[in-house]
């Protein structure tokens, strides 16, 4: 038996034992009282510590049952694997709670950690045990203290920025949010979004049900909202039936369609309780906020006169602008929100054909506005244009049209038209991923109008390289409008040029016409180029153009676009 002032170890295990020497390092650096139980649960070890504070010799305890002083106290072990190495040591099922002791005839709390260990192929259960000292309970309950306090002041800031009602921010919630989103959209260059959403005629609810109505209406208008935007939208009320949405990184088109779908949402889900006549609708103002914006203020005053716009026109409808007073007029509005919903909007396919064996290579996919003044991409381009919307437009052309080319077989190419413009505005990366999402495998060519080129093709060098380096090749449309193009050949070297109708049309019975197509396909062959003739309408002017060597041709020769 050792000393009461070293370690004790009561059984017949060999002291010498690597199980034996892992328990006294651990005793040695344990502050606590440590007592040792085996899988019999017979006591087999304790440190001095313990001795104290159960007032025992080891002696005494030794072989006794631990329950006897610890009531709290493991059953046996015998369900514990053991390990496959003699010197591993594996600790199973650590427990701590709070138990009550009596020493001395006096009760007193303690702290007990009890712990199923398996060194090698010996099983033990550890408890250690620390005596909680008027002064190391009053730090205890201190710091409970004071986690309820953090818990209590974290709710009243919550409740401090939270409209009570809605459960929706309010507007020092909102004001918080917006410097964060204003400054995120700033450093990263993307567009932020706010709507101001305001119930139409909501005093007549509440007069004619009663305001317990009316705020039943406002709690359904807010689980709405939140069930239809994205977890990183913020929404807020800023009155009585007026709400606040917050988009991050969204561009004009998409917010227009956010917008809308709010709008449909709200008009067509009924409220339990209320008459036909009372029936829920809101108006809408869509606005992109300045990156100066500074307070909700300023966003609520920018989206009120978009907002007013929606009133003015009829109510149940959405406005939207550009941040400034100049808002988009009906026509833009209604073109956006076709382009987005594409109800009435609709994809062509064009086949180009290789002309020495009439084989099909690919389509030339068109986008086509509702039938009227904007199905022709003319009068389509020319309004987004005048509205300042023409990048936006033609990056949702790009996407249904690449939408529309997943349908063909990967053998095949889908060619589609995009603006200088958008090149050039747009970061490649964000084009890169657009195709990459949409497309189905095969080869994708985008075609840059020669006619529409009107910056200098040296800044769209670097934009084609990329997009080229991802596997998407670069024609050049409209060849012969007007102009030259020795420029553009030799700066984008572009792998496809395609020929403008009108030097195609009638070339059978011209002989300049003739003579300068000939001298094009040759240029073009020389410098490793495929030509396309576009607007091949007769089986005369097919003859002549596949006489002078042009690649592939397309055109109502072989049917009109479906």
């Amino acid at each position: 038996m050792l000393s009461r002032t070293e370690n004790s170890i009561v059984d017949n295990v060999s002291t010498e034992t690597t199980p034996m020497r892992l328990l006294r390092q651990l005793f040695k650096q344990a502050p606590d009282a440590l007592l040792v139980a085996d899988d019999q649960d017979k006591i087999i070890l304790i440190n001095a510590r313990a001795e104290q504070l159960f007032g025992y010799r080891s002696l005494q305890l030794a072989g006794q049952n631990p329950r006897k002083l610890l009531p709290g106290w493991f059953e046996s072990l015998a369900a514990i694997s053991i390990g496959s190495k003699a010197d591993s040591m594996t600790v199973f099922c650590n427990v701590t709670n709070m138990q009550a002791m009596t020493k001395d005839g006096i009760e007193f709390s303690a702290e007990v950690s009890i712990s199923a260990l398996v060194i090698g192929s010996h099983r033990f259960v550890v408890a250690s045990i620390r005596e909680m000292t008027p002064n190391l309970l009053a730090r205890r309950a201190l710091e409970t203290i004071n986690r309820e306090l953090e818990e209590t002041n974290a709710q009243l800031v919550s409740l401090s920025k939270t409209d009570p009602l809605t459960e929706l921010l309010n507007r020092r919630g909102l004001e918080n949010v917006l410097q964060r989103e204003v400054s995120y959209a700033g450093r990263n260059k993307t567009e932020l979004l706010a709507v101001l959403v305001d119930l139409d005629d909501f005093k007549a609810v509440n007069d004619a049900s009663g305001h317990a109505a009316g705020d039943r209406v406002l709690r359904r208008v807010a689980q709405s909202l939140k069930d239809g935007l994205r977890g990183v939208d913020w929404i807020g009320r800023v009155g009585g039936d007026e709400f606040l949405i917050l988009l991050p990184c969204t561009a004009l088109p998409i917010g227009v369609q956010v917008a809308e779908r709010v709008r449909q949402s709200l008009s067509e889900t009924p409220d339990s309780g209320l008459p036909d006549e009372h029936r829920v609708t809101a108006s809408l103002g869509l606005v992109s906020l300045p990156m100066h914006t500074t307070s909700i203020e300023e966003v609520l005053e920018l989206a009120t006169a978009a907002l007013k716009e929606s009133k003015s026109r009829g109510k149940n409808r959405v406005s939207f602008g550009d941040g400034s007073t100049k808002f988009l007029s009906p026509d833009a509005c209604s073109l956006i929100a076709l382009l987005n919903g594409n109800n009435t909007c609709r994809v062509i396919g064009q086949p180009i054909v290789r002309l020495d064996d009439d084989v099909t290579i690919g389509y030339e996919f068109l986008f086509r506005g509702p039938v009227g003044p904007l199905e022709m991409p003319e009068q389509l381009f020319r309004l987004s244009l005048d509205n300042n919307i023409l990048t936006a437009i033609d990056l949702r052309c790009l996407e249904l049209c690449l939408k529309q080319g997943r349908f063909l077989h990967t053998d095949l190419l889908t060619s589609i038209n995009i603006f200088p413009s958008t090149l050039a505005d747009v970061p490649t990366y964000r084009l890169i991923d657009l195709i990459q999402r949409n497309r189905s495998g095969g080869q994708i060519s985008l075609e840059i109008s020669e006619r529409r080129m009107v910056t200098d093709p040296t800044h769209l060098k670097k934009q084609v390289q990329e997009l080229r380096a991802n596997g998407i090749s670069i024609s050049l449309d409209d060849i012969g409008y007007g102009g030259s193009i020795l420029e553009s050949l030799f700066i984008l070297e572009p792998e496809t040029i395609k020929i403008d109708g009108k030097c195609i049309s009638g070339v059978a019975d011209d002989i300049e016409q003739r003579r300068s197509l000939s001298k094009l396909a040759r240029v073009a062959k020389s410098i490793g180029i495929k030509t396309v003739a576009k607007g091949i309408e007769t089986k005369e002017d097919l003859n002549v153009i596949r006489h002078l060597g042009i690649d592939f041709g397309q055109g109502w020769f072989w049917g009109k676009p479906s």
